[in-house]
């Protein structure tokens, strides 16, 4: 089987049933989908060492939680500034 078949195969078996997984550690099923693609993304450009781990799904799923958390982060830092009336040092 070639890599682009492998991954193929690992992209149709796990990107539903981690998807589902996202959007119950998220609670927010928008931020699961953008959380998937991006991890998917990702482990399409690195299939190379990706697709030898013996449970890839479980790098795809910690992938895009830190993904998503990473955006949570910024909403929060967003929300924040905008209520105290406060930037960041390279905001202008």
């Amino acid at each position: 089987m070639t890599a682009e078949e492998e991954f193929t195969a690992f992209y149709q078996e796990w990107r539903s049933p981690i998807r589902r997984s996202l959007a119950m550690a998220l609670g927010d099923v928008g931020l699961a989908e953008e959380a998937i693609d991006e991890a998917m993304t990702r482990a399409l450009a690195h299939w190379h060492d990706v697709g030898r781990y013996d449970r890839p799904e479980r790098w795809l799923y910690r992938v895009g939680l830190n993904w998503a958390r990473g955006v949570f982060r910024k909403r929060r830092y967003e929300l924040l500034s905008e209520l105290t009336g406060r930037r960041g040092a390279g905001d202008p």
